[in-house]
């Protein structure tokens, strides 16, 4: 279906560019009959990725085609990319900041010689060994 859209798609381009007025008005118009996305979802898919940035295309089109006809996630990607929306990996942070560091040795220091036999010490930090593969939209 996609790529029946995609070859649509491109040869009315092509006549529109080569076509008369009075026949680019009615290509114009069977064009815009081809789109799925209509002009109220960007302001839905604007407000979808504020709430969540890290929401993938195909979760969009999910939550899209809850309130529209189906629609595939290369179009969203494509509409976001035209809104100036553009998806990349975080920064890199430092795990801890050099306040945090030395905030914990001082409270090590401080507690070095306190009784821990009636302590019972409990981690449940999830930890990511190697580097984020999370990606998020953000407008640049």
């Amino acid at each position: 279906m996609v790529v029946c859209f995609v070859f649509v798609e491109k040869l009315l381009l092509q006549m529109i560019s080569s076509n008369k007025d009075a026949q680019r008005k009615t290509i114009l118009q069977l064009y815009d009959c081809l789109k799925k996305i209509t002009a109220h979802e960007p302001r839905a898919m604007a407000q979808y990725l504020v709430r969540d940035p890290r929401l993938s295309t195909r979760n969009l089109a999910i939550k899209l085609t809850k309130n529209v006809t189906k629609v595939s996630h290369m179009p969203i990607s494509r509409h976001l990319a035209r809104l100036g929306y553009q998806n990349s990996l975080p920064l890199k942070t430092a795990m801890l900041a050099v306040a945090h560091r030395e905030a914990r040795v001082s409270w090590a220091t401080r507690h070095l010689n306190d009784n821990w036999e009636n302590t019972l010490f409990s981690d449940e930090t999830a930890f990511q060994l190697f580097r984020n593969t999370i990606t998020q939209w953000y407008k640049g």
